[in-house]
């Protein structure tokens, strides 16, 4: 069994690497004010399947390998963004090895206390902290503060929806909880901190549009994935 969930895990990390480096979908194009990245979608395959020992060494590998064969000179190597993978490939396989308590109820209820955390708590230390601080010249409008933060809102309270009322099986609870996680602690978190450390630039600001793209990219990355497992399940048995 552990040379099926090798050969697995190889096959679907070869396709992460090639999703992240050609496939990344760039909204709008040539920036990166939305960047969905369809590469982490096979690392919830091989948590899935595998494990979580397996995602979480696959994803660390799929970050080097990624770098050092396409990564680009003008941009140094970041080990903080090998730390994020590190932390994908980890938060999707624990609660896939412990969905029998994170499937139900109480999946759905961390999903709600982490958006409302966000909406509740990071928004408003976001507001305080633009108008104190004074917001940069191409935001000059004060008013895009209130539309992120409106918008934000809005986002996480359709997360929260679609968590309630998506089809009530532990693979759909499992599946959007294991995002929004992941989307907050690396995405919302520690991804502005790596920038901040390597180029100073302000951790607030970067969360201008990051509050934004967070819960869409959640929302996408959930949905896309269920769609995929739907009939995969159906076919192929998790490797015990």
């Amino acid at each position: 069994m552990k040379l099926r969930k090798l050969i697995l895990t190889a096959i679907l990390s070869a396709l992460a690497i090639v999703l992240y480096e050609f496939l990344d979908i760039k909204i709008p194009p040539t920036s990166t004010v939305l960047t969905i990245s369809l590469g982490i979608i096979p690392i919830y395959f091989i948590a899935y399947y595998c494990g979580p020992f397996y995602s979480t060494i696959a994803a660390v590998i799929v970050d080097l390998l990624g770098f050092f064969l396409f990564g680009s000179s003008s941009n140094p190597f970041m080990i903080g963004f090998t730390i994020n993978a590190l932390l994908s490939g980890l938060i999707f396989g624990v609660f896939l090895k412990y969905k029998n308590v994170f499937g139900g109820k109480l999946g759905k209820i961390l999903i709600v206390i982490f958006e409302l955390l966000v909406s509740f708590i990071a928004i408003p230390i976001f507001i305080v902290h633009m108008y104190k601080n004074g917001v940069p010249e191409k935001y000059s409008l004060k008013s895009v503060i209130y539309i992120v933060s409106i918008a934000s809102i809005i986002l996480n309270a359709s997360i929260i929806l679609y968590a309630l009322f998506v089809k009530n099986d532990e693979d759909s609870t499992l599946i959007i909880l294991s995002y929004v996680v992941y989307q907050i602690i690396c995405s919302l978190i520690l991804t502005p901190l790596w920038i901040y450390t390597y180029y100073k630039v302000d951790y607030m600001v970067q969360w201008i549009t990051r509050l934004v793209s967070v819960p869409i990219l959640t929302l996408v990355y959930a949905i896309l994935t269920r769609i995929i497992l739907l009939p995969l399940k159906s076919r192929y048995k998790k490797i015990e």
